[in-house]
């Protein structure tokens, strides 16, 4: 079971899949400074994730799958405000 600092810390990485989905699914392009700041943060969680004491495995890909369904929900809610469906 994965602690719940090491979870959080794993969610930070969020942001990467939805930016690489939003590039290869929206064709949305990003600055520089924005990728640098995104692969900052998510070099950080990744540093954190490797000195968790308590390692497990599954948990951390669990938590990861959590972070890719999460970008791909966010994108695909994007790609459909786009084209104009509302809820």
């Amino acid at each position: 079971m994965a602690s719940v600092p090491v979870y959080q810390v794993l969610k930070r990485l969020a942001p990467l899949p939805a930016m690489l989905l939003d590039s290869l699914l929206r064709g949305a392009t990003f600055s520089r400074a924005t990728c640098g700041s995104i692969g900052l943060v998510a070099g950080g969680a990744v540093l954190t994730g490797i000195g968790d004491r308590n390692f497990d495995a599954m948990a951390n890909v669990l938590a990861l799958a959590s972070c890719v369904l999460q970008a791909f929900y966010l994108v695909l809610t994007s790609q459909a405000r786009d084209r104009g469906f509302s809820a």
